[in-house]
């Protein structure tokens, strides 16, 4: 009908996103067999199944879907866009316990075990994470859903060395079994201006 000339010839993507699964209904009336012999239907609804049946679904990987994370400190500045659509998230991770603020850390980063346990172990810091988690998890899925292939997700904290550090690398590791097939890369803008430089990084 109307819906569909319409959804075809200006490309609406739900309605193009349908099409597939049409087509497999063919398939499946072609595979049950026809009450009478029409080998012209038969022809036309093979040419369909064969032009729109679903196919096997590309990855993440194949689609190009890549989140990259950043860790940054506010006196420097936002991240810039490599995207080139301006999207994204920034996370404020100021309002958390700063480990920088005791002699012990002080030339540690969020890298090191002795880090991780500090905010790891902070009430605040966890449910932090969770919405953090639960908003990345959400949009990754539904950019996955739409096509679309990027998507940045920024921490920033006063010195870009303890607490943004142990966000980024936490959803670096979140991701990487979240979504095994998308790509994931992680940039350390100030990790040239660490006390000391981490073997991991």
């Amino acid at each position: 009908g109307a819906y569909g000339y319409r959804g075809f010839f200006e490309r609406k993507p739900r309605f193009l996103q349908s099409v597939p699964y049409a087509a497999e209904n063919l398939r499946g009336l072609r595979e049950a067999g026809l009450p009478v012999d029409v080998p012209e239907l038969e022809g036309a609804l093979r040419a369909i199944v064969e032009r729109w049946g679903r196919k096997a679904e590309p990855s993440a990987v194949e689609r190009g879907m890549e989140v990259t994370v950043s860790r940054f400190r506010y006196p420097g500045g936002y991240p810039a866009d490599t995207s080139g659509h301006g999207g994204g998230y920034v996370f404020d991770c100021r309002g958390l316990p700063n480990p920088g603020r005791e002699e012990a850390y002080r030339n540690l980063t969020g890298l090191d075990e002795e880090t991780i346990a500090f905010i790891a172990a902070r009430p605040e810091a966890q449910e932090f994470w969770e919405r953090v988690r639960g908003i990345v998890d959400a949009h990754i899925a539904n950019y996955l859903e739409r096509g679309f292939h990027s998507l940045s997700v920024s921490f920033g904290c006063t010195g870009g060395q303890h607490r943004s550090v142990y966000m980024a690398e936490r959803l670096r590791q979140h991701l990487s079994v979240r979504f095994p097939d998308i790509r994931v890369e992680v940039t350390h803008r100030e990790s040239a201006d660490w006390p000391r430089r981490p073997a991991r990084v």
